[in-house]
């Protein structure tokens, strides 16, 4: 396609969107002075800025979400992975609004907490179960837990991984000899990301790297499917993975934050327990 017809129809997709989306738009520009969000500017082209706009919804029901204008759209992520039932489930509204109308209070533990981290710890066949916030507290928790065990410091963590804004793991490069990970986001400083270590997944050399550097490394941290290459699965590297790091004193950790219980019913973990790979302390 040449230059000039590739323009032509850009322009007119730019202009089809900013019709079909324009409440959207219009409240996006009214409250841009005032409501800093970077959705707004992910993935952002002078080209195509008119057309880069972070959706903007009044409801999200089942696998559905619709913006001001009243367009409909099919959320194949399904808030990003934690929707396992689909968008405002009516048992899930049941429960929480029998729970404001009990009471809702901030710093107090309610009896049921204790009694679904029972449940959750029945399902998944974990010996413990804690609650957080967010995705990224649950793995800079995780990674405390790890330093502190093994006394050492290093991480690793893959290519194509995503484990939250924690910014020791917001690297997306790796210095080309030692692997240690180069800071490529705005605002933070190379200091921060000096213990993080970027690996390619799948590859064996990887595998040998976590070997001859085991001293130094307290944890593996990866996603068991990566939710950047989804289409990328690789269960045995994940095997022998789990397998080196157990040899090496090292915590294997997955974030199943996306995944969830979709690969079974304890997640990936579970799979891994009933195949019993053990740690040189448990043999």
């Amino acid at each position: 396609m040449n230059t000039s017809l590739k323009d032509f129809y850009q322009e007119y997709l730019i202009a089809c969107v900013s019709k079909q989306c324009r409440q959207t738009k219009l409240h996006i520009d009214k409250y841009r002075q005032f409501f800093a969000n970077n959705r707004h500017s992910a993935g952002f082209s002078e080209n195509i800025k008119e057309a880069t706009f972070a959706m903007t919804i009044k409801k999200a029901e089942g696998c559905r979400v619709y913006d001001l204008d009243d367009n409909e759209y099919l959320d194949i992520t399904m808030g990003f992975g934690v929707h396992l039932f689909g968008h405002s489930p009516s048992f899930i509204k049941e429960a929480i609004l029998q729970q404001l109308d009990n009471s809702s209070a901030l710093g107090p533990i309610y009896t049921n907490a204790a009694e679904t981290a029972e449940l959750i710890c029945t399902i998944t066949k974990n010996d413990r179960c804690a609650f957080f916030n967010s995705g990224t507290e649950a793995v800079m928790v995780a990674l405390r837990l790890a330093r502190a065990v093994t006394g050492k410091n290093k991480i690793v963590i893959f290519e194509g991984c995503y484990h939250g804004t924690l910014d020791p793991l917001l690297a997306m490069k790796q210095h080309p000899a030692t692997q240690e990970a180069i800071t490529s986001v705005p605002g933070i400083s190379q200091s921060l990301v000096q213990d993080t270590i970027l690996l390619k997944f799948g590859d064996e050399a990887s595998i040998q790297f976590i070997k001859e550097h085991s001293v130094q490394i307290a944890a593996v941290l990866t996603e068991p499917v990566r939710s950047r290459h989804p289409e990328e699965i690789d269960p045995s590297f994940l095997y022998l993975l789990q397998a080196t790091c157990a040899e090496n004193n090292i915590a294997f950790i997955l974030d199943e934050i996306i995944t969830g219980f979709r690969i079974a019913n304890g997640g990936k973990k579970s799979i891994f327990h009933s195949m019993r790979i053990l740690s040189p302390t448990e043999k």
